[in-house]
């Protein structure tokens, strides 16, 4: 089987020839390229070779454009942080206030690095080597915190619980029209990452009143725009809400390390990614590593409702040479 076609026989109920496998290789990429992460987020020629080479170490099913958690408020008009050697973040907010008939600026204004992004895409359509490509999009309840800051949309939330849904409605939209320009782009998946839902920001009450409708809501646009692969990964400890992320229509859900697999695949509806602690892959050593995985997928091999993953992104910090001697010794694109 083609990675692809291994992705979409799961979609399917059926069992691939092996456990598809997807780590999380977001920014950690920018290590393969010889340059600082500020310039792997800003050129697209970086972005993607770095993706290739990292997707060839790993022996991954996957690639993934992804820039950061602060780059749709950028587009929206934020000002973000580019001076540490980390994901840049959000210094000058954009909203200090929200009515239901408000709307957020255009965000194809430009001076942002969205075009950026979709670039990759084309690049990697053109020499990733016909593996899948999953862009990764901010959900509605995450691009809302940064465009308050996440302290004062707690407050908000909490003060003005009449005006969230509006507010959440146009973060939604946002997601949505830039989920679309991905899919014109290439992507064949749209991995929608939401951590502020999590029940580590918010009581699992708010996400049943306010967030899993919009949820719902942006994977139905995105099964109407013919994106084949809908991804939802709020991080955290979702437990209490396990039954209703099931109910948002997402293809596949990503649980975190923190939250039982045997009880996530128990809620049906959806495939279960994850399992694996990130901060093992910047281990200087691959013993705990190649154990946790190869319990893994001894465990679950072969289900056709689970991918082995992170329950989030590869650390920046990860090392790459043990995950090279790591990727040999376990096998792991190996079939079953």
């Amino acid at each position: 089987m083609e990675a692809f076609e291994r992705l979409l026989a799961t979609l399917r109920g059926e069992k691939p020839d092996r456990t598809p496998w997807l780590p999380l290789i977001f920014g950690a990429a920018y290590a393969h390229t010889g340059h600082s992460l500020s310039e792997y987020l800003h050129h697209p020629e970086i972005m993607a070779a770095g993706q290739v080479k990292a997707r060839q170490y790993l022996n991954a099913d996957a690639l993934f454009v992804f820039g950061d958690n602060a780059m749709e408020a950028e587009a929206l008009g934020c000002r973000l942080d580019y001076s540490r050697p980390f994901y840049p973040y959000v210094t000058q907010i954009l909203l200090d206030d929200w009515d239901k008939d408000n709307i957020l600026p255009p965000w194809q204004n430009g001076g942002n690095r969205i075009p950026v992004l979709l670039e990759v895409c084309r690049r990697l359509k053109q020499s990733g080597g016909g593996f899948p490509i999953i862009a990764h999009v901010l959900g509605p309840v995450t691009l809302a915190a940064q465009l308050f800051g996440m302290e004062e949309f707690l407050y908000f939330a909490a003060d003005f619980p009449e005006k969230v849904p509006s507010l959440l409605g146009e973060t939604r939209r946002v997601g949505l029209e830039i989920a679309r320009a991905y899919r014109e782009a290439g992507a064949d998946a749209i991995l929608v990452g939401d951590p502020c839902a999590s029940p580590s920001f918010f009581p699992a009450e708010y996400y049943r009143r306010w967030m899993l409708k919009e949820h719902q809501a942006l994977m139905r646009g995105l099964a109407e725009e013919g994106v084949p692969i809908r991804w939802l990964m709020v991080t955290g400890n979702v437990t209490e809400i396990l039954s209703d992320l099931a109910r948002t229509g997402a293809d596949v859900l990503t649980v975190d390390y923190m939250v039982s697999l045997d009880a996530a695949l128990a809620v049906p509806a959806a495939i279960i990614a994850g399992g694996l602690k990130p901060h093992l892959f910047a281990l200087p050593d691959s013993d705990e590593l190649y154990r946790e995985i190869s319990g893994l997928v001894e465990r679950y091999r072969r289900r056709p409702d689970y991918w082995l993953s992170t329950g989030c992104e590869l650390p920046l910090e990860a090392d790459w040479n043990m995950l090279k001697r790591f990727a040999s010794r376990a096998g792991i694109s190996k079939k079953d």
